[in-house]
C-alpha cells in the first residue's frame, strides 16, 4: 500500500516521542529478504476511517519503534520487513489514541490487525500491549 510509504511523521506521547525516517516499508536488515507484514485500518468510535493517523509499530522486547506510518484515505497503513517476535502498534490522532494488542510476528507470515479510537482513548504514561 503506497500510503504507508514515504511518510515522515512524529508522534508525541508523555513516555514516546519518535521521527520515523524514511519509508514505513523497507528490509528489516541490509542484504535480507521483507520478513513479514503487518497491515491494518484504524477507525474511530463510529466505525469511519481515520485519514492521516500517525501509527507506530513497536519493537516490544527491545522498546523500539521499528517503523511510522501516516494512514491512507480508508484509514489504512501497512508495514514491511518485520524480523520474528512480538511487536504492537500505536495510532494516534488529534487527542485520540488506539493501542494493540501484542502481535507474534513469524516469518513470511501477514497480519491484519484493526484499530479503533475510542471518544475517552488516550496515550499517557507507560504502554502496555496485551497478550
Amino acid at each position: 500500500m503506497t500510503a504507508a510509504r514515504g511518510v515522515r511523521c512524529a508522534l508525541a506521547t508523555a513516555t514516546l516521542a519518535v521521527l520515523a525516517l524514511g519509508t514505513g516499508a523497507y528490509a528489516a536488515q541490509a542484504g535480507q529478504p521483507v520478513k513479514s507484514t503487518v497491515r491494518g485500518r484504524v477507525v474511530d468510535a463510529n466505525g469511519k476511517p481515520v485519514v492521516t493517523a500517525q501509527v507506530l509499530l513497536v519493537a516490544i522486547l527491545s522498546k523500539t519503534v521499528f517503523a511510522g506510518a501516516a494512514t491512507a484515505t480508508d484509514g489504512t497503513f501497512e508495514f514491511h520487513g518485520m524480523q520474528p517476535g512480538p511487536y504492537g502498534l500505536i495510532a494516534q490522532s488529534k487527542r485520540e489514541c488506539a493501542v494493540s494488542h501484542a502481535i507474534t510476528v513469524k516469518p513470511t507470515k501477514t497480519y491484519d490487525v484493526p484499530m479503533r479510537m475510542g471518544s475517552s482513548s488516550h496515550c499517557y504514561g507507560a504502554i502496555h500491549f496485551a497478550p
